[in-house]
């Protein structure tokens, strides 16, 4: 998961993994998934500030289905790690995509 403003980077990050560890990768697809902020409006493009609505939105508009693995960074939950700005709980956002969310 990224905010607009993060999305070159991120692409990057995968491209050099995907260099660095084929053979860990092997079977497996990365793809950066983007998420427009509509909590604050898309002039807000960092991932820190997104809703967790805006996440299952995104996820599931991209086709995200239970068995894949979500990465979803820290900054975007609060200090406890449960919850986003718009009020949707950690356990909410896996329960709607039925996937497994890893916070990094």
């Amino acid at each position: 998961v990224t905010g607009v403003l993060a999305r070159p980077v991120v692409e990057l990050a995968l491209r050099r993994l995907k260099e660095a560890a084929p053979a860990w990768l092997e079977g497996r697809e990365l793809e950066p998934l983007e998420v427009t902020n509509s909590l604050f409006g898309s002039h807000v493009t960092v991932t820190g500030l997104l809703g967790g609505g805006d996440i299952i939105r995104a996820a599931s508009q991209a086709g995200a289905v239970g068995g894949e693995t979500i990465l979803l960074p820290a900054s975007a939950l609060d200090n406890a790690g449960e919850r986003f700005l718009d009020g949707v709980t950690l356990e909410s956002l896996r329960h709607s995509l039925g996937c497994d969310v890893l916070v990094v």
